[in-house]
């Protein structure tokens, strides 16, 4: 079993994150570790002493989440045999028996190529931040089951779409088919992905079982209510979360889509973004509002 991790400036996450796979119930892991040219003054080579199994690759620049996450599968697939590689972000926590419930209960027909676990956010009282997925194709995006809520009582059952926080895959699937888009810098590219792999005519497994732990959008005040919505008008990264997720999923349309299903998607996913555009307008934030009908324009 393989894990991998990207790293850009979260030497702190990062190695909570391996101390939480450390405790894995049986085999440990191996780990590839890949930094997207962080520039911190911890030297990540310092992990290796508390996680022996552990491989660092080192790009140069950063090259965004997807095309690391690429790197990470390549040389896994060049240097190692294993039957399953897990996604999963540098800012979780898993539980010792995270990997072992993926793996008991991960369907073994060969339609089925990936699982994800329930995500929790990482706080006092956990809400669901991702329970299963399923397309919405008026957004271009996914509903979350149970979102936000404290309720963490769900079933296992197939669904459209793994968020790329974590991302079980069986090897054989990624041996024959490319993993993420690399037109993809950050967000977006774990919908397209999960896209393809319907068209492919293969299967995602929701697995309530296994849990991991979610810190979001990075570390806040412990008394602070972790906004889970990255399109909330006070999320202090809207700008840059809305310069990359608006074209992108003009992207997925442009790839995914044909013909007079395309037209209509483009006007539809138009109409969502220009009444965003209106509500960050209403909460007073007018330089993303007008950026985000730039941004539409360019798209």
């Amino acid at each position: 079993m393989v894990i991998i991790l990207v790293n850009y400036n979260g030497f702190n996450d990062t190695k909570a994150c391996l101390e939480s796979i450390a405790k894995t119930e049986g085999d440990l892991p191996f780990v590839v570790l890949v930094d997207n040219a962080s520039n911190e003054e911890t030297d990540l080579n310092v992990l290796h002493s508390s996680f022996p199994k552990l491989q660092i690759i080192k790009n140069n620049v950063n090259i965004g989440f997807g095309k690391a996450n690429n790197i990470g599968i390549e040389w896994v697939l060049k240097n190692l045999k294993t039957n399953y590689i897990f996604i999963l972000n540098n800012d979780t926590e898993i539980e010792p028996d995270t990997i072992k419930n993926l793996i008991i209960n991960l369907p073994n027909d060969q339609d089925t190529v990936l699982a994800s676990p329930k995500i929790l956010t990482f706080e006092k009282q956990p809400r669901i931040w991702y329970g299963g997925g399923f397309f919405n194709f008026n957004k271009i995006s996914v509903n979350i089951n149970k979102i936000g809520q404290n309720n963490h009582d769900l079933k296992s059952q197939y669904v459209e779409f793994a968020s790329g926080c974590a991302m079980f895959f069986k090897t054989s699937y990624l041996m024959s088919n490319s993993g993420f888009d690399s037109n993809f810098f950050m967000y977006d590219e774990d919908v397209e992905l999960c896209l393809r792999i319907k068209a492919d005519g293969k299967k995602i497994y929701f697995t309530n079982e296994s849990i991991i732990y979610h810190k979001c959008q990075g570390s806040q005040k412990e008394n602070a209510k972790k906004e889970i919505n990255q399109l909330h008008p006070y999320n202090p990264n809207l700008e840059f979360y809305l310069s990359l997720t608006i074209p992108n999923r003009f992207y997925i349309i442009d790839k995914h889509f044909n013909s007079f299903d395309k037209i209509y998607r483009k006007l539809t996913l138009t109409g969502y973004w220009l009444a965003k555009a209106m509500q960050y307008l209403l909460y007073g934030n007018f330089k993303v509002s007008f950026l985000t009908i730039k941004w539409i324009i360019k798209s």
